[in-house]
């Protein structure tokens, strides 16, 4: 990206152009007693919304963590597959498919307005690419990430239970339509990564992580089948 710098106007379609860096290997794919990295590899239908509910440890809140502020951070990167369309350099990805996290909060809720109801689990985080029409439409990206910080105070007032939620919507602006026989159904695989963000690590997370949620984990079972988490 260093040698082909956008131009200061544009600068925030870069990443959509031109995805978001290499992967680091052994972050997408390990963990370790502080870090969990999990893998969720689903499909998703137009106009659907699936909803993943990530249960955090009790034990964050405890004297042990020194503080309470911070006390987590979560990083997440999404990515698709999608049948392009030829010949169309302005909707080559007629796909919007998008993730965030969220309050304790059901699908329905969620999808409520944030004026009716504020159901982002954080104030600073909203959907990671935004599928509205707007008068100057941004290209969908098949490659999106976000991170955050974790409070104290968040976890207690949502039950330590976060919604990690995904929507799709098949463009309706596509010159000539969606072409015929198109798939009504999209892969997309997200990684998300919970790590402690304290000085001296407890040694804890992971084991707990694992024990509250529905996870397998990838030294366990057969590496070529689908795994959620590792």
């Amino acid at each position: 990206l260093e040698y082909s710098p956008f131009p200061e106007e544009h600068k925030h379609l870069q990443k959509i152009a031109c995805g978001n860096g290499l992967v680091q290997d052994v972050k997408a794919v390990h963990s370790d007693e502080n870090t969990a990295t999990f893998i969720l590899e689903d499909s998703i239908k137009d106009e659907e919304i699936k909803v993943y509910p990530v249960n955090i440890p009790t034990y964050i809140i405890e004297e042990t963590m020194l503080k309470n502020r911070g006390v987590l951070k979560i990083t997440a990167t999404l990515c698709f597959s999608f049948l392009p369309i030829k010949n169309n350099q302005l909707s080559y990805c007629p796909i919007h498919i998008a993730y965030s996290f969220f309050k304790n909060h059901s699908a329905d809720e969620i999808q409520m307005t944030n004026d009716s109801l504020a159901s982002f689990f954080k104030s600073s985080v909203r959907w990671s690419q935004n599928g509205r029409y707007i008068s100057k439409p941004v290209p969908y990206a098949n490659s999106q990430k976000m991170e955050f910080v974790v409070n104290c105070d968040e976890l207690q007032r949502e039950d330590f239970k976060i919604k990690l939620a995904i929507h799709c919507k098949v463009s309706k602006q596509i010159v000539g339509g969606i072409p015929e026989n198109y798939p009504s159904e999209f892969p997309f695989s997200i990684v998300f990564r919970i790590e402690e963000t304290i000085k001296e690590n407890t040694g804890l997370l992971y084991d707990e992580l694992v024990a509250i949620n529905e996870v397998e984990v990838l030294n366990e079972i057969d590496l070529e089948g689908e795994a959620e988490a590792e």
